[in-house]
């Protein structure tokens, strides 16, 4: 799985790895080179995405999380977004 994040404050899109962290914490951490790309309370958009063979893309469903300020979950959904 790829993480890519793009910041809403600043113009930067960058590629990255996630170290899972303390459950429930809301945290979210930039490390090395990622840490140079956005700043503390910089609202930022995490995507994942991953390459699927024929046989895993019928009936896949992409997922949209929307959180709050202290990244806590307030709506998931299984939106389309691309035609």
């Amino acid at each position: 799985m790829r993480i890519m994040l793009k910041s809403k404050i600043h113009p930067a899109r960058f590629d990255t790895y996630a170290i899972k962290g303390e459950t429930g914490s809301g945290e979210i951490c930039l490390h090395g080179a990622a840490a140079r790309m956005a700043c503390p309370n910089d609202l930022v958009i995490i995507m994942t995405y991953c390459h699927l063979g024929e046989g895993e893309t019928y009936g896949h469903q992409p997922k949209i999380v929307h959180v709050d300020g202290g990244n806590r979950i307030v709506e998931k959904s299984n939106e389309t977004i691309f035609v």
